[in-house]
Order: structure tokens, then sequence, then C-alpha cells
């Protein structure tokens, strides 16, 4: 049998479709879009709603994205191909880069466990708001 990311499965996957009107009314609007991308949405919905994040923050923030994970479905293929399978036992996986100044490419992403990746930002936020606090407060003669 072969694997969940093997070639030849991403490929039987984006070529297999489902468009939102075969499916319930309750999820034919949160699926609207999704059947460009074939069964890969379906197969790997983590994945689909990272890709998807991943672009929205190059739309919103003007942030980098690699031309390997255009909004394609050869994209999203290399993208579920670049960051694998999710850990086993993560609650919450969110999609993180290791050095978040060098935007979205190959090599730089990596799975977290959502908790700590908040843990992380909450400290990160404080830490920027106490240097703003002190700079305000800092007088220079």
């Amino acid at each position: 049998m072969a694997s969940k990311y093997s070639e030849e499965t991403l490929q039987r996957l984006s070529q297999t479709f489902r468009t939102p009107q075969q499916k319930g009314a309750a999820t034919r609007s949160s699926t609207r879009g999704t059947a460009a991308y074939g069964a890969l949405t379906e197969a790997f919905p983590t994945h689909y709603r990272s890709f998807k994040k991943m672009h929205d923050h190059r739309v919103e923030r003007d942030e980098k994205v690699s031309s390997a994970f255009s909004m394609t479905r050869e994209g999203l293929i290399n993208f579920i191909r670049e960051v694998g399978p999710i850990p086993g036992g993560m609650r919450n996986p969110v999609l993180t880069r290791k050095h978040s100044r060098q935007g979205f490419r190959r090599g730089n992403l990596q799975w977290m466990n959502g908790d700590k990746f908040r843990t992380i930002n909450a400290n990160r936020a404080s830490q920027v708001s106490a240097e703003r606090r002190r700079e305000r407060t800092t007088t220079t003669v």
C-alpha cells in the first residue's frame, strides 16, 4: 500500500475532484474554493489550512512565499511534500518558520505545537511592549 505522502497518492488525490456542491449545505460554504485542489484538501486538511494561511500572510503582510508553493495544485503538492507529516502526538499543530525574516521557503518551515507557539508569541509581545515602555520613559538630554 502506498504511503499517504507518496508521489503516486499525492498525484491521484490532486486529480480526484469533489466539488462543494456534492457536499451537504453545512460544509459547502466552508469548502468554497477548495475544488481546484482536488481531494488533497480532504486528505490533508491541516496542511491545506496552513497553505492557505501562508498565502493570506503573503497578501496581507507582503511576506515572501517561495514560487514552489504557488496557489496551484502543484504548489499545494510541493508544500505537502516539503512540510511532511505532522509529528505524532502533536495537539493543535501550527506551521511556523524557523527564521521569520526568511519567508515561507523550502527548509524554513516546521511543525510546532500550537500551545507552545502561542506562548512564545505572547512572550515576544510582552518583551516588545516592555522595551517600548522603557524607550518612552527614557529621556535624552
